[in-house]
C-alpha cells in the first residue's frame, strides 16, 4: 500500500466512525452525546488495530468532514518527514521492542523502564518523541483486555430489540440469498443463483432485488447502484462482513455519497432481522411454488418481480399495517437526491494504480494500454467499470481526469513520428563557482611545470660534474 492509498484508507476509516453523525438530523445538542457514545465503541483501523478513539478527536473529525468533505478526513504528512529523529537508533529500538512485548504497557512507563535500565538519562525522553516514534509504527495505542476472540467478555450476550427504522430511507438493509433451484443462464450455463436485496427498513420496500449468477462485490455494488438511479439516497446502508460488502470499492463509493457504511458484529446474521425475515417469506412464497427441474434465469426474473410487484409490495406488513408500496412513497422525499447518472457511474468505477512504463504503456489485463507520453515515471489511477470490460479504464492523477488508454499498437507505432516530450523546467540554481574540470587541468599544468624544472636542475647540475671533471 502506497502513501496514497494509506491516507485514503485512514479517510474512509475516520468516515465510518464518524458513522450515523454524517447523516443524522442533529441539534447542536445532541452532538456532544453522540460524540461521548462514539468514543465507548472500540473500532478496528486500516492495519487491523483494535482502538478506542476520544470524543475530542471524533469531533474535529466531524466538523473537518462537514468543512471539506473526504478529502478533509486524509491524514496530513509530517513536515519533517524523512529527516533524522534525535533519538539514538538504539533507543528507538528498545522502545519498539517494549511495547510491542507488552502492547499495553503506557508511554511513562516505558520511559521509566530506560531510565532505570540506565539506557537514557532521566528527562532525556520526552512523551511527545515516544509517542510519535510509537504512532509511527502504528504501535501507539493500549488494546482492551479481552477474554475472547469476538473482544467481548466472557459471559456477554448481544441484547436484541425489534426496532423501525423512523423514516423511509434512513436505513437501507443489503443481503443476499442462495437460490435453492438451478437456474439456466443466457450463455446455457446451469448453476446456483443469488438473490441480491436492498430493503428499506422503515417501509420494508425493496428499493431493489435481483437474481445474479455471482454475489461478488461487483454484483452488490449494481443493484445498489440501480436502487440509488430510482429514489435517491439512504442515509445509512446496513450490511454484514461478506467480502462483497466488506471490499474497498463499496465503502470509497458510500463515503463519495455520504452514506454511512454499517456492518453487524462478526458471526451475527440476526442483526439484519429485517432482510432475514423477507427471505423466509420469499422462500416460503416464490421458492417452494416452483417447480422442482431447472428455472430459466428469465422465468424466474419475471415471477420475481411479479411478485414483488403484485404480492409483497401492496399488501400490508405485519409490522408497519401498511402496504410497503404506501408507505415507501408516502416518505419518497426523504431520500437524498443521487447524482446524475453519469456522475454515478463515475463513483461506481473501481479504481487500481499503475506506474507508467518508460514506452508510455501501463499493463493491464495481461495486454498493454498506452497513456499520454508525458506520464512516464509517475503513478496513475485506472478507474474502470467491473461489469463491462469492453470499455477500457480511464486515466487520473489526482483525482482529476487526465486521459483515455489506447491499445498498444506495435506495428503503427513503427511509422509514427515522435514527439518531444518537454519536462518540466529544471528550478534555477544559483552556480558554486566551482569549475571541476578546469580545476584538474591546473593541477595537470602545475605538475607539469614542476616536473620540468626538476629535470633540468639534474641536467645542469650533470653538466657542471662534466665541466670539472
Amino acid at each position: 500500500m502506497d502513501d496514497e492509498q494509506r491516507r485514503r484508507a485512514i479517510a474512509l476509516f475516520r468516515f465510518g466512525v464518524l458513522g450515523a453523525l454524517v447523516s443524522a438530523r442533529l441539534e447542536h445538542g445532541d452532538r456532544a452525546e453522540l460524540f461521548a457514545a462514539a468514543a465507548k465503541r472500540d473500532y478496528v483501523t486500516p492495519d487491523g488495530r483494535v482502538v478506542r478513539i476520544s470524543a475530542r478527536t471524533i469531533e474535529t473529525w466531524y466538523y473537518s468532514h462537514r468543512r471539506g468533505g473526504l478529502a478533509a478526513l486524509m491524514p496530513r504528512g509530517r513536515e519533517d518527514s524523512g529527516t533524522s529523529r534525535s533519538m539514538p537508533d538504539a533507543v528507538r529500538d528498545l522502545v519498539l521492542r517494549a511495547k510491542r512485548e507488552k502492547p499495553r504497557r503506557s508511554i511513562r512507563r516505558i520511559i521509566r523502564m530506560l531510565e532505570r535500565a540506565k539506557v537514557v538519562a532521566p528527562g532525556e525522553l520526552s512523551r511527545s518523541s515516544v509517542h510519535r516514534l510509537l504512532a509511527g509504527a502504528g504501535i501507539s495505542s493500549r488494546p482492551s483486555r479481552r477474554d475472547d476472540e469476538d473482544g467481548e467478555p466472557i459471559g456477554t450476550r448481544v441484547e436484541r430489540r425489534s426496532f423501525l427504522a423512523e423514516h423511509v430511507g434512513d436505513l437501507w438493509v443489503g443481503d443476499a440469498l442462495h437460490v435453492h433451484r438451478r437456474v439456466r443462464f443466457p450463455d446455457g450455463f446451469i448453476g446456483k443463483a443469488y438473490l441480491l436485496s436492498q430493503i428499506d427498513s422503515a417501509s420494508r420496500y425493496l428499493s431493489h432485488s435481483y437474481i445474479s449468477r455471482h454475489e461478488q462485490d461487483v454484483d452488490q455494488e449494481h443493484g445498489l447502484r440501480q436502487a440509488l438511479l430510482k429514489y435517491g439516497k439512504p442515509r445509512t446502508y446496513y450490511v454484514d462482513r461478506g467480502p462483497a460488502y466488506t471490499a474497498d470499492s463499496l465503502a470509497a463509493i458510500c463515503a463519495e455519497l455520504s452514506i454511512r457504511l454499517l456492518h453487524t458484529a462478526r458471526r451475527d446474521a440476526e442483526a439484519k432481522g429485517v432482510i432475514e425475515r423477507w427471505h423466509r417469506t420469499w422462500r416460503e412464497e416464490v421458492e417452494d411454488e416452483l417447480p422442482r427441474e431447472v428455472i430459466a434465469l428469465e422465468d424466474l426474473t419475471a415471477v420475481h418481480f411479479a411478485w414483488l410487484a403484485r404480492e409483497y409490495h401492496e399488501r400490508a406488513h405485519e409490522t408497519t399495517g401498511v402496504a410497503p408500496r404506501e408507505r415507501f412513497l408516502s416518505e419518497v422525499h426523504e431520500l437524498r437526491a443521487a447524482p446524475s447518472p453519469d456522475a454515478l457511474a463515475e463513483i461506481f468505477l473501481h479504481r487500481e494504480t499503475r506506474t507508467v512504463r518508460k514506452d508510455g504503456t501501463v499493463r493491464w489485463g495481461g495486454a498493454y494500454l498506452e497513456v499520454r507520453a508525458d506520464l512516464v515515471g509517475k503513478k496513475v489511477e485506472l478507474r474502470f467499470d467491473p461489469r463491462d470490460e469492453a470499455v477500457r479504464p480511464k486515466v487520473y492523477v489526482g483525482n482529476a481526469f487526465v486521459c483515455d488508454t489506447v491499445p498498444l499498437d506495435r506495428v503503427a507505432n513503427m511509422h509514427r513520428a515522435r514527439r518531444r516530450v518537454t519536462g518540466e523546467p529544471a528550478p534555477q540554481v544559483e552556480p558554486t563557482g566551482i569549475e571541476p574540470l578546469a580545476q584538474m587541468v591546473d593541477e595537470h599544468a602545475q605538475a607539469t611545470r614542476v616536473a620540468h624544472l626538476a629535470c633540468k636542475s639534474d641536467d645542469d647540475d650533470s653538466n657542471d660534474e662534466e665541466d670539472r671533471s
